[in-house]
């Protein structure tokens, strides 16, 4: 009875899950915008990422293993969003119950350009369309010679697109394959990315201007860095699949 009467609480404490899973952010899903993609170390509060800044964003690691709980989680967070319209092009195979996904690719990738073209040059909606492709390197030699710089000559015209938006995932080393090509400088703002695991020092592509201790160690491979404007947040990743 009393516990019924009372008006005021106290707040819940704040902290670092083992895991941060989907109901650990949830109620923070909302836009594009503002995306949650972990919890921050230092303040405990929902660290979010804005996919709707650039054309095209970063996602990258030393290795493309390291990015596959956080990309199979992300996925969930984009599908569970209203008034985005989701494909999500897995080259790498890497989520394991693609049901859950209403426009999911491993191959076909022709078809998921031709899906690109319509929707950026047909569109009339306030919808917004998001591609995420991981394993970018792999899903750009699919297509095949011609189709492949049809593509990199698309992705430098959508620049003032607000229909469409892509997310490149794949390791370093692969991204950094297109630094030089038009789209790249275009459309990809180096200073805002995701940066998963140990190494973010270890590199150039993404632009980091923070060099602290603890950019330098390592780290377990659940954390990583949002990079917002060159300032690199430590955070605990998504992961909604790691077993307790």
């Amino acid at each position: 009875k009393l516990s019924e009467k009372v008006q005021k609480r106290a707040e819940v404490i704040a902290v670092l899950p083992s895991h941060v899973r989907l109901q650990d952010i949830e109620s923070k899903i909302d836009k594009l915008s503002n995306t949650p993609i972990g919890i921050v170390k230092e303040t405990l509060e929902t660290c979010t990422f804005n996919f709707n800044r650039s054309p095209i964003s970063l996602i990258s690691a030393q290795d493309i293993s390291m990015l596959d709980k956080f990309i199979s989680s992300l996925a969930l967070v984009f599908q569970n969003m209203v008034d985005l319209d989701f494909y999500v092009i897995d080259k790498s195979e890497t989520i394991k119950d693609s049901n859950k996904f209403k426009n999911y690719y491993s191959d076909n990738t022709l078809e998921v350009f031709d899906k690109m073209k319509d929707i950026a040059y047909n569109s009339t909606g306030n919808n917004v369309s998001l591609f995420l492709i991981h394993g970018v390197e792999e899903f750009i030699n699919s297509l095949g010679t011609g189709k492949d710089r049809e593509f990199k000559a698309f992705l430098a015209a959508i620049k003032g697109n607000k229909n469409i938006r892509i997310v490149f995932s794949d390791s370093v080393n692969k991204i950094k394959l297109y630094k030089y090509e038009d789209f790249y400088r275009t459309c990809v703002q180096p200073i805002n990315a995701i940066w998963v695991g140990s190494g973010i020092t270890d590199q150039y592509t993404i632009k980091s201007s923070t060099y602290t201790k603890e950019t330098r160690a390592a780290i377990p491979g659940d954390f990583g860095y949002n990079v917002d404007r060159g300032n690199a947040i430590y955070a605990k990743l998504l992961d909604f699949f790691t077993e307790e």
